[in-house]
């Protein structure tokens, strides 16, 4: 329920925010290292949260703006296929969006590509409503999987800050580890 409420803080918060997000500051990435997972994030975004509910683990990943990355980390039991908890995070998301009205336009095929290979994901792309502003974003999901567990990060933006946030967003997904 926890991990809702700021889902929904945040969603709102974009609608109610000029989108003035800063470009992501990936020339001295900062290193996150902590109970088995590991990653590089720009050094201008912060780590505000990491906490486990039940069976699941959570990290939060702001920037100075708007956007957002957020990590879920499921043992490979309980993890769904990445197409359905892209359509799960996206109805969670509607429901608990009360003040504002969230509308997706569609889902995609997204190929982010690293040193070895690459990683499939699932872009959403949606508008948030509020008071009659209309706001797009996009939200690319990926799914990482461990020996244990499986870890889906979840890269949100309004569509106007892409380009300011895309890099860290690549930074993140692509150095990401654990054990």
């Amino acid at each position: 329920m926890r991990f809702v409420k700021a889902i929904t803080l945040f969603l709102v918060s974009c609608t109610l925010i000029a989108c003035g997000e800063p470009a992501a500051d990936i020339s001295k990435p900062s290193n996150y290292n902590k109970n088995g997972i590991d990653f590089s994030y720009p050094s201008n975004w912060e780590v505000t949260e990491d906490s486990q509910v039940e069976d699941v683990r959570y990290l939060f990943i702001e920037t100075p703006g708007d956007a957002i990355v957020i990590m879920q980390l499921y043992t490979q039991e309980n993890a769904s296929d990445l197409q359905e908890y892209a359509e799960w995070f996206s109805s969670v998301s509607k429901e608990e969006t009360p003040l504002a009205e969230r509308i997706t336009k569609n889902f995609s095929t997204v190929v982010l590509k690293t040193n070895n290979g690459s990683i499939k994901g699932v872009r959403e792309n949606f508008s948030i409503k509020l008071v009659g502003i209309n706001i797009p974003h996009r939200i690319d999901y990926y799914r990482i999987n461990g020996k244990q567990y499986a870890a889906y990060i979840i890269c949100q933006s309004a569509t106007e800050d892409l380009k300011k946030v895309a890099p860290g967003f690549a930074l993140i997904t692509k150095s990401f580890k654990f054990e």
